[in-house]
């Protein structure tokens, strides 16, 4: 037989078919001590839902949606299930924002604001996603309130239900009292050792009366005892006023009858200690009565029926802790048990330190679980040690958890969740690639993926806040890139440091959370990536990087062919372009700078590609040259050309005497990402210095601090830095690991003085004398440029703020002044750090009038905790530019005055290529 159905008849047939489902099922028996508050046949009034359908509020919502259908609640008015043509949710990235967008835009004709909701959760199968609310006011639950709203996981919203009231009123001082409400609700219970496992709390509960809602003030609790030798627990609704048991129902289908039954929790930290804590079950805990059990995922237990005794350890399933660096003891009690229910704690018997820990070592293996089902090397009892004392500030894995106990203004790391997820990620790590038949290499990929795993859990971008002691603003890394967090790029933050090397990869993954507009998209394709097992040696990380971006877009693709693209392709090369990986870094593109060139003739540069593996050389673009001039921020791009493939050469069209011409190099993919950009990050949103030529311009004198130096003062009003002030002298280096903080270098030839932000021991830690609690100054005066046409400065200088516990937040600052020092002009303001000696180049004109009164000056700032700032100055120069149409006077190549300052005598030693030479010195 067949139906065709009307649209405006569906209703009506959903209602029949939904009033035949309700005498589908029936008991076998009757409870004695079961009470329900439905006290009428729950028949849908077909008259009644028509007026509904036909009512204003209904046909307001189908001038917008004319094609939904409706079930109506008919206590409240509104759609009680409402589905039809999916509404399209733009303009949003998580399902949360698309369920407060839909509902704001169109349930305001049936929900007004006094309404207020709180998310209960999120569902997710594999079509749809469903967000559902509660109903709350002025503080009290509306029991049995939701409002749920179900969507496509592109966020198109198939259906939504109201089962909330509009003008909820009542009194909410109750007449009885707690206890009142606890004999009330056993006075007709024939059993003895009837135990209150919830105490009572107050809610609000919607009795249904003929289409509108009685709301009553009632305490909720949960009453357990033992009936005719079977365990009971009801969920029990009495009246806070009359007394009166409105609602009883069993829930004796959650155990096993005869049983048994015990819940374990205990207090833990869900997030930090700097949050709230928190009573929750404690999953698969060893209990041992006469046998060995274990609770399930929600710390819950059956025991076998006459069970009076057991002994509960912490240790269980995924996870044994113990205390300190050796003990082999395992914290335990021994619990007195009664048939039916058993609530225990473990508080008494341990910590929060240790039960914290446990707790989220098995919510980590729980998710890895899921995305990893068939992956059973991490199902084993992990050791898991708690209040090391040997050490402080930090946590490790070596096979077990660690964490030291709290010392030196460091809480213990075992109260955070996501450094204990962190942690036990290594293990996923290690133990995932031992199993498919190879070893977890690389360090920076290492700790980069621990830190995406525990991303993966919480969904928050900064991690390991809590571990300071004082201050809950500090994080131990932070890839919140949408509130301003400095991405790692490779290679220029690529400082061999772990964790610094890693901070790239992870946010890498991070931007394609952020560019899919989910974590758990990004988790999916993360995982799936695994299976690549990229890999490789420290110090590989340009090849491995692009080899996990290659797992990614397999991870992804659909049709074996990634020539072809993928579904996401563009979030993903995009997200990992951000961090410098493409399909080409691994090439190699070999440049030398160009630093100065002739006026009125073209400026060649040149650069040698190599290394683009054959089985990605179909993702090469080509070579580009972007260069800009002076001052501009409009960057021309042009290719640059080849005749085998390797060299690669382009002219920048000839610029005009007295030009700074800036310009930069790079590979671009076939999906117009760039990569191998020299110099690094210089195209970055915020960039790093690109390279400078001066174009018709002579040296006229150099501050080169081994024999010239001019009138540099060291300090002034307002400097707050405690230490890594500067000075001059033999630079010491600086290392965090083997990544160079401070270099032992300088520029000069044959030279070895410039200026520093204070020296260690060699040897001494690179927080030790680095710029510490603020700001310090070096600040050159006195420079007479007011007799020059069109001055340019040039000087060299290194800066490093990218290392430490807030990398990449503090700011290096230059400025000019032309009236000594009562104005100034920004030259430098950039929190970008760069390992190596670069050249800046600015034309004075372009920032003040030259006068006879130059001031510069230059300023390392430590404004974060716990960031290492070293920054260094040398070969401080001045340029003149030539006399257009006459050939460029050679510059002197070296000019020594000494001693400096002069008393009686001065000597000038100079070398040059010119035939005549005027030297003018003035006292």
């Amino acid at each position: 037989m067949k139906y065709l159905l009307h649209k405006n008849t569906l209703p009506v047939i959903l209602l029949l078919l939904q009033c035949n489902l309700l005498f589908a099922f029936h008991s076998s028996g009757k409870d004695p001590y079961a009470v329900t508050f439905i006290d009428r046949t729950q028949l849908l009034d077909k008259q009644y839902q028509q007026e509904l359908i036909n009512g204003n509020n209904w046909q307001s919502f189908l001038k917008n949606h004319n094609d939904w259908f409706a079930v109506f609640n008919e206590n409240n008015g509104f759609p009680h299930r409402a589905f039809g043509t999916p509404v399209i949710i733009s303009g949003v990235s998580d399902p949360a924002s698309a369920a407060t967008v839909f509902i704001n835009s169109n349930l305001h004709t049936f929900i007004n604001e006094s309404v207020h909701l709180e998310q209960t959760g999120i569902t997710t199968s594999p079509k749809y996603i469903q967000v559902n609310y509660k109903q709350t006011w002025q503080g009290l639950e509306v029991l049995f309130s939701r409002l749920t709203v179900k969507m496509t996981h592109d966020y198109k919203v198939v259906l939504f239900g109201a089962d909330v009231q509009n003008d909820i009123n009542i009194n909410k001082t109750p007449k009885l009292s707690a206890g009142d409400a606890i004999t009330a609700a056993t006075k007709d219970i024939n059993a003895v050792d009837i135990i209150i496992s919830q105490q009572p709390q107050l809610k609000i509960l919607p009795l249904p009366v003929a289409l509108a809602y009685d709301n009553r003030l009632v305490y909720e609790m949960i009453v357990d005892f033992n009936s005719e030798g079977e365990p009971a627990s009801y969920y029990t609704l009495v009246d806070a006023n009359s007394g009166k048991v409105l609602y009883r129902s069993n829930r004796v289908n959650h155990f096993s009858p005869g049983g048994t039954n015990l819940t374990i929790n205990g207090t833990i930290y869900p997030t930090n200690p700097y949050n709230a804590s928190a009573v929750l079950p404690l999953q698969y805990i060893k209990v041992d009565a006469g046998s060995i059990f274990n609770t399930d995922e929600n710390g819950f237990l059956i025991l076998p029926n006459g069970t009076t005794s057991a002994t509960l350890s912490l240790a269980g399933l995924y996870g044994i802790v113990y205390t300190g660096q050796t003990a082999t003891t395992v914290q335990s009690f021994v619990a007195s048990l009664v048939p039916g229910t058993n609530t225990l704690s473990f508080d008494p018997s341990s910590d929060i330190n240790h039960l914290t820990a446990y707790y989220h070592a098995n919510v980590v293996h729980d998710y890895m679980k899921t995305k990893l089902p068939t992956f059973t090397d991490m199902d084993f009892p992990m050791e898991i040690r708690v209040d090391r004392t040997d050490g402080n500030c930090n946590a490790f894995y070596d096979g077990g958890l660690n964490f030291y106990t709290h010392s030196n203004g460091c809480n213990s790391l075992s109260l955070v969740n996501d450094v204990v997820y962190h942690e036990y990620g290594h293990g996923i790590s290690s133990l995932f690639y031992q199993a498919n038949g190879t070893t977890f290499q690389n360090g920076g990929m290492n700790e980069g993926y621990s830190d995406t795993w525990a991303i993966c859990i919480t969904e928050n971008p900064v991690l390991g806040i809590g571990f300071d002691d004082t201050d809950p603003a500090i994080s131990v890394r932070n890839y919140d890139f949408l509130n301003g967090a400095q991405r790692k790029v490779y290679p220029q933050n690529l400082v061999g440091e772990v964790h610094a090397d890693g901070e790239i990869i992870c946010g890498a993954w991070y931007d394609v959370a952020i560019n899919l507009g989910s974590v758990n998209a990004m988790s999916d394709l993360f995982v799936e990536a695994l299976y690549g097992l990229a890999n490789g040696p420290n110090g590989t990380e340009g090849q491995v990087f692009t080899d996990v971006l290659i797992d990614a877009l397999q991870a992804d693709d659909n049709d074996g062919n990634l020539i072809n693209g993928t579904p996401n392709v563009n979030a993903i090369a995009d997200a990992f372009a951000l961090h410098g990986i493409s399909l080409l870094t691994t090439a190699n593109l070999a440049h030398t700078p160009v630093i100065a060139a002739p006026a009125q003739l073209p400026v060649t540069i040149n650069a040698a590609l190599t290394n683009v593996s054959l089985p990605f050389a179909w993702a090469l673009s080509g070579v580009r040259c972007a260069y800009a001039i002076n001052t501009g921020t409009t960057w021309s791009v042009i290719n640059m050309t080849t005749t085998n493939g390797t060299n690669y050469t382009v002219d920048i069209p000839a610029q005009t005497v007295g030009t700074v011409v800036k310009y930069y190099i790079y590979i671009e993919d076939v999906n117009g990402k760039s990569s191998n950009v020299h110099p690094s990050g210089a195209d970055a949103a915020d960039p790093n210095l690109p390279y400078f030529i001066r174009v018709g311009y002579n040296l006229l004198f150099t501050d080169d601090f081994d024999v010239n130096s001019g009138n540099w003062v060291f300090g002034i009003a307002g400097d707050n830095a405690t230490t890594g002030l500067w000075d001059y002298n033999i630079p010491n280096p600086s290392y965090v690991g083997t990544a160079v903080v401070q270099s032992g270098t300088q520029v000069t030839p044959g030279g070895s003085i410039c200026l520093f932000t204070g020296n260690a021991a060699v040897g001494a830690g690179a927080g030790t004398n680095d710029v510490d609690d603020g700001k310090t100054t070096v600040q050159l005066q006195d420079v007479d440029l007011s007799a020059y046409t069109n001055p340019a400065i040039e000087y060299y200088r290194w800066y490093s703020n990218d290392q430490g516990a807030t990398p990449g937040t503090d700011f290096w600052k230059v400025d000019i002044s032309n009236d000594g020092g009562a104005n100034w002009v920004p030259v430098e303001n950039t929190k970008v750090a760069d390992h190596s000696w670069r050249n800046v180049v600015i034309r004075v004109s372009d920032y003040v009038t030259p006068s006879s009164n130059i001031w510069m000056r230059f300023i390392a700032d430590d404004a974060n905790a716990g960031s290492l700032v070293e920054a260094m100055i040398d070969e401080w120069s001045v340029y003149e530019q030539g006399v257009a149409g006459i050939t460029d006077v050679t510059p002197v190549d070296v000019m020594n005055i000494y001693p400096n300052p002069a008393d009686k005598y001065l000597s000038v030693s100079l070398k040059s290529e010119s035939k005549s030479i005027t030297l003018e010195v003035e006292n």
